[in-house]
C-alpha cells in the first residue's frame, strides 16, 4: 500500500520538475509577460472607486490573465 503511494507522489514531481524544467514563460506580446500584464491591470484596479468597482477590476484582471495563459498554452 505504501509503495503504491510513493509511486504515485514520484510520478506526480516527476511531472511537476518537468513542467517547471521547460522554463518557457507565457508571454502575452513580444517582451511582455502576462504575469506582468496581470500586475498592471491589478494597479489599474486599484485605483477605482468604491470597493465593488475595485474587486470586479480584479476579477476582469484575473480573467484577463487566464485568457493570456490559455493563449500562450495553445497558442493561439
Amino acid at each position: 500500500m505504501k509503495a503504491k503511494l510513493f509511486v504515485r507522489r514520484a510520478v506526480l514531481a516527476a511531472f511537476v520538475v518537468m513542467m517547471l524544467a521547460n522554463g518557457k514563460q507565457a508571454a502575452a506580446q513580444e517582451n511582455e509577460t502576462c504575469l506582468g500584464c496581470l500586475w498592471d491591470c491589478y494597479g489599474w484596479a486599484a485605483q477605482q472607486n468604491g470597493i465593488w468597482q475595485i474587486w470586479i477590476g480584479g476579477l476582469t484582471c484575473e480573467a484577463g490573465y487566464i485568457e493570456c495563459f490559455k493563449r500562450t498554452l495553445i497558442g493561439r
